[in-house]
């Protein structure tokens, strides 16, 4: 299998068309003369950039952690409910029941094949 094979044809055309669209910026600005203001200010631009990469890499790492927190918040719910889940509605040893839902009113049901015809449904409204 070739390489061109492995990328679509539209998205070998439209990088190449960035690539002719950056060249063609590239050109436009240097003919302007645009890259004389920055000639002798490397020092300058090189702090420019490090304040920048600084303050992206600060706001990235909060992002990663108020990710993470809410992830391990959603986590433990989950668990908490789950637990809450196993105690209220306890499934008899060796059937096949799966926790399904609930319905409108609130109650949990369990969904199982034959469940209600071998132990009896614990469910039932008596």
């Amino acid at each position: 299998m070739s390489t061109l094979a492995i990328i679509p044809e539209r998205t070998r055309i439209r990088g190449v068309w960035f690539m002719f669209a950056a060249a063609a910026i590239y050109l436009a600005l240097h003919l302007a003369g645009l890259h004389q203001l920055f000639d002798r200010d490397e020092e300058g631009m090189a702090a420019l950039l490090e304040i920048v990469g600084t303050l992206y890499s600060v706001v990235y790492a909060f992002a990663t952690y108020v990710i993470w927190g809410q992830f391990a918040a959603v986590e433990n719910e989950i668990l908490k409910e789950s637990g809450a889940l196993k105690i209220s509605h306890p499934l008899q040893p060796g059937s096949k029941g799966s926790i399904a839902g609930c319905d409108g009113a609130g109650r949990s049901r369990i969904r199982a094949r034959g469940f209600g015809k071998r132990v009896g449904s614990p469910f039932r409204e008596r």
